[in-house]
C-alpha cells in the first residue's frame, strides 16, 4: 500500500517493532543473538506490554514483514522464540524512516532552526536516544532508573 511522498502520519507500534527489528539486521540469521529479538525484549525496549508486543508481532507475521525462529538469547537458560525481517519488513522499515525524515523536516522554521528538539528531529543520529523515541515523550538517558 503506497503512501504519497508527503505522508507525515505518526509511526505506529507496529511500525516502530519493525524499526526496532531493523537495527538487528546484522545479527539476525546469528546462532545466539540479543535478547531485544525475543518479545520481551522488544516490549522492554519500546516501552509497551509483553501482550501488546505478542499482538502487534503476530499481526506483523501475518503481513509477511516478520519471521520468527527458535534460536540461544544471551543470558537466557534456555532458547526463545526470536524475531527477524523479512526482505518486505526491510522495506517497510526504510519507509518509516524516510517518513519520519521528512516529517521532521516539516517542522523547521523559515530561519532553518527546528521547532522540535534535536532528539524528535534526528533521533538516529544520536547514540544516546533510540530512533523509537516517542516526540510526545521525554528522553531518558541509557540505563537510567525510573524516577
Amino acid at each position: 500500500m503506497p503512501f504519497p511522498m508527503n505522508d507525515t502520519r505518526a509511526v505506529t507500534v507496529g511500525e516502530r517493532i519493525v524499526v526496532h527489528l531493523s537495527q538487528y539486521a546484522r545479527v539476525q540469521d546469528e546462532y545466539v543473538v540479543p535478547p531485544e529479538m525475543a518479545q520481551d525484549g522488544i516490549a522492554t525496549s519500546l516501552g509497551i506490554s509483553r501482550a501488546h508486543a505478542a499482538i502487534e508481532l503476530k499481526r506483523a507475521m501475518i503481513a509477511g514483514r516478520v519471521e520468527m525462529r527458535i534460536a540461544h538469547v544471551t543470558g537466557a537458560p534456555t532458547r526463545r522464540k526470536v524475531y527477524r525481517l523479512t526482505p518486505r519488513g526491510a522495506g517497510v522499515a526504510r519507509t518509516v524512516r524516510d517518513r519520519a525524515m521528512r516529517r521532521a523536516r516539516g517542522h523547521e522554521q523559515r530561519d532553518g532552526a527546528a521547532e522540535l528538539p534535536s532528539r524528535c528531529v534526528l533521533p538516529f543520529h544520536q547514540p544516546e536516544v533510540s530512533v523509537l523515541d516517542r516526540p510526545d515523550r521525554p528522553a531518558r538517558a541509557r540505563g537510567a532508573a525510573a524516577a
